[in-house]
């Protein structure tokens, strides 16, 4: 059993889901990864069939994928492959995942019409409802979009992880999603 929760990704708000994990400090998900101008690599049979579509790179104006040894925050990536910043993070059950990093807008507020529609509108205070649509763009995050899963990443029905552990944007370990917010 695990608890998840939901993520829109870049401008156009591509939905995802993801487990809360606090053990664990990356947010990654499976995606359709450009590489070259023209095609598109997609995790096939390497992923399972998850909750949402793969997140579509070629969708998002923002989306940008990490150079090797780039600096995010206090974080350099050293992990490269063809001049691209790779991940591979495995945990204590047995599962795996790895793919290429990326930066675009992560979101956990849902548009406005989701909010009416799922009855989570009375979250949302006076001052937010002021807002605009572009106000929930939310804040540019790094990621990594998963190409390869295995254990129960295969299987479950969330389509990645969000690790929540106190440990990160330092010298060896990249930001996570909370620390963009920040």
């Amino acid at each position: 059993k695990y608890y998840y929760t939901e993520l829109f990704i870049g401008k156009d708000r591509q939905k995802t889901s993801v487990i809360i994990d606090t053990g664990s400090d990356y947010l990654a998900f499976h995606a359709q990864v450009i590489f070259d101008s023209l095609n598109l690599i997609a995790c096939g049979d390497k992923c399972g069939k998850h909750k949402y579509p793969s997140y579509d790179i070629k969708k998002s104006k923002d989306a940008r994928v990490i150079k090797c040894n780039s600096k995010i925050e206090n974080f350099s990536c050293k992990n490269c492959k063809n001049g691209k910043c790779v991940f591979r993070r495995s945990y204590l059950e047995g599962s795996s995942l790895g793919g290429e990093v990326y930066t675009d807008y992560i979101s956990i507020l849902s548009d406005k019409d989701r909010q009416i529609h799922e009855n989570t509108h009375r979250m949302i205070t006076p001052a937010h409802k002021a807002h605009d649509e572009s106000d929930y763009k939310g804040a540019m995050g790094l990621f990594g979009c998963t190409n390869y899963e295995t254990g129960l990443f295969k299987s479950q029905l969330a389509n990645g992880i969000m690790g929540l552990g106190p440990k990160t944007n330092s010298k060896t370990t990249s930001p996570n999603f909370i620390d963009s917010l920040f």
